[in-house]
C-alpha cells in the first residue's frame, strides 16, 4: 500500500468514526458524574468482582455461532454457575440482533467507562454485517448498573468489509480517564472518554501504523496510573507470534516503540509478580508443524 493510499484510507476512516462520535455524543442526554470503583470487575456493585466468559459459537435462537457472554457474579464464596447472566444480542437492551456467524462475544473487556461506579463491558462481535459490509464487525458497551447488564449501545467504529472490527477490544477507566481500544484486520480504533450512554465518545484515534493487527490490551507498566496501551501484530516473519508495541503512535516511529525478546498473539497486562508496576503478558497458542503454528510452541507458550 502506498503512502498517499495509507492516509487516504485513514483520512476517511477517521472521518467516519468521527460523523459516528458526533451523532451519538448529540443524541445522549449528558455524561454521569465520575465516582469510585472501589472493586474491579463489579458490574452490579454489590462489592464483589464479576467474571466475563466469552461463547462466540454459542447457538442462538438456532443460529450458529451468533454468539453470547456469560456473565457470573460473584459473592463471598467468589463465583459459580448458579449466579450468572447469558447474554446475546437477542436479550433486552442489547444492540443489534443475534444472526449465525456474527461471533459476538468473540472477544470482551471491563471497564467503568461512563464513570458511575459500576464496571461496563465492552463486546466484540468480529464477523457483524454491517450495512452492506460483510465482516465488517462490531464493538458493544453494556452498561452495568445494580441490575447487571440491561442495557448497551454500539461504539464508533471502522465499517469495511471483512475489517472484522472487535476481533479483540481493551478498555481502561483511572485517574487519566477511560480508552477503549477496538481492533479489525489492519487498524486499530481508540476511543477516549468521557463517554455517552448513547456509545459517543470525546475523541478517535486511528491506529495503523502496525500493520495486521491481532490483540490489545490496556495496563500501567511505569506505575503513573495513567494508561499504557499494547498492541500486538499478527504472525510476523518467521515468528510464532505477532510484534507487540507499547504506546506507539502514527507520529513516531512504530519500531521505536516495539517490545524486545517477546512475541504472541493475545495479549494482557497485569502485576504478575507483585511489584506494584502492570507486566506484560503474551500467549502464543499455536502447535508447531500446523499450517496456522508453523513456527509454533510445543503446548502453546506464554511470555511475560
Amino acid at each position: 500500500m502506498t503512502g498517499t493510499t495509507a492516509r487516504a484510507r485513514r483520512t476517511a476512516a477517521l472521518a467516519a468514526i468521527a460523523a459516528t462520535t458526533v451523532a451519538a455524543t448529540t443524541l445522549s442526554g449528558g455524561t454521569a458524574q465520575a465516582a469510585p470503583l472501589p472493586v474491579p470487575q463489579d458490574i452490579n456493585g454489590d462489592g464483589y468482582s464479576d467474571v466475563v466468559v466469552p461463547a462466540p459459537r454459542a447457538t442462538v435462537n438456532g443460529l450458529d455461532w451468533a454468539g453470547a457472554v456469560v456473565v457470573l457474579y460473584g459473592s463471598a464464596k467468589g463465583v459459580s454457575a448458579a449466579k450468572r447472566a447469558v447474554i446475546t444480542q437477542a436479550s433486552p437492551g442489547v444492540p443489534g440482533a443475534a444472526e449465525a456467524g456474527d461471533a459476538f462475544g468473540a472477544s470482551s473487556a471491563v471497564a467503568d467507562l461512563d464513570k458511575d461506579g459500576y464496571a461496563d463491558v465492552v463486546i466484540g462481535s468480529p464477523y457483524e454485517k454491517v450495512g452492506s459490509a460483510k465482516a465488517a464487525g462490531a464493538a458493544t458497551v453494556l452498561w452495568g448498573s445494580k441490575n447487571g447488564l440491561v442495557s448497551g449501545a454500539a461504539l464508533p467504529t471502522v465499517v469495511e468489509p471483512d475489517g472484522q472490527a472487535g476481533r479483540d477490544v481493551a478498555a481502561w477507566s483511572g485517574p487519566d480517564g477511560a480508552q477503549v481500544l477496538v481492533v479489525n484486520n489492519n487498524t486499530t480504533t481508540r476511543l477516549t472518554g468521557p463517554f455517552t450512554r448513547a456509545g459517543g465518545a470525546a475523541s478517535s484515534y486511528l491506529h495503523d501504523e502496525t500493520g495486521w493487527m491481532r490483540s490489545a490490551a490496556y495496563g500501567d507498566v511505569n506505575g503513573d496510573k495513567a494508561a499504557d496501551r499494547v498492541l500486538v501484530t499478527g504472525r510476523m516473519g518467521g515468528l510464532s507470534g505477532g510484534y507487540a508495541f507499547v504506546n506507539s503512535t502514527n507520529e513516531a516511529h512504530p519500531w521505536a516503540h516495539r517490545m524486545q525478546g517477546g512475541d504472541g498473539l493475545t495479549s494482557v497486562v497485569g502485576d504478575v509478580n507483585g511489584d506494584g508496576y502492570g507486566d506484560l503478558v503474551l500467549g502464543d497458542p499455536d502447535e508447531p508443524g500446523t499450517v496456522e503454528g508453523l513456527w509454533g510452541h510445543t503446548g502453546g507458550a506464554v511470555h511475560v
